[in-house]
């Protein structure tokens, strides 16, 4: 097994670059956590630009034999929370007397709860994402970290 070394800075930004909007095949940690520390920056200046670590994310996941449906979580969790903050401005909207009908508990208790799914969601993503590839060929494409050492032929086999 021949194992590649770790991309630089720049080969890893390069990669991600070309492949900004591609979700099938695999990428490595050093491209991921690279890719991932601009996009965090040029993200806290342009807040959408963070929707391009979706397709990086999946092919990490990818390179470690994971499914990109992991990454379907965060779009169900934003949904459920806009649902929520909606359907409370509205019960507050329609309540004639606030203290006795609802408790503190019971507004904020369910996001607490929710915000603790999404927490352990979020360290398990980490340990994904920190994992190393996964050696060889998997569903996902060859491993852009581990190569297969072409086998020895005799030389008496060889043809020349």
């Amino acid at each position: 097994m021949i194992v590649h070394e770790q991309l630089s800075f720049q080969d890893a930004l390069s990669l991600a670059t070309k492949r900004i909007f591609e979700t099938k095949g695999r990428s490595r940690r050093s491209e991921f956590w690279w890719a991932m520390l601009v996009a965090y920056f040029i993200s806290n200046f342009l807040p959408p630009f963070w929707l391009v670590t979706i397709p990086i994310s999946i092919r990490r996941l990818h390179d470690t034999g994971r499914s990109g449906w992991w990454m379907f979580f965060p779009v169900v969790a934003t949904i459920i929370i806009v649902l929520m903050c909606v359907s409370d401005v509205l019960s507050f909207m329609t309540m004639d007397d606030f203290e006795d009908t609802i408790t503190p508990f019971v507004v904020f208790g369910k996001y607490i709860f929710f915000c603790g799914i999404v927490s352990v969601y979020q360290i398990v993503m980490i340990i994904f994402f920190c994992q190393d590839s996964a050696e060889g060929e998997n569903r996902y494409g060859a491993s852009p970290k581990y190569e297969e050492e072409p086998p020895c032929v005799p030389l008496e086999e060889r043809k020349e």
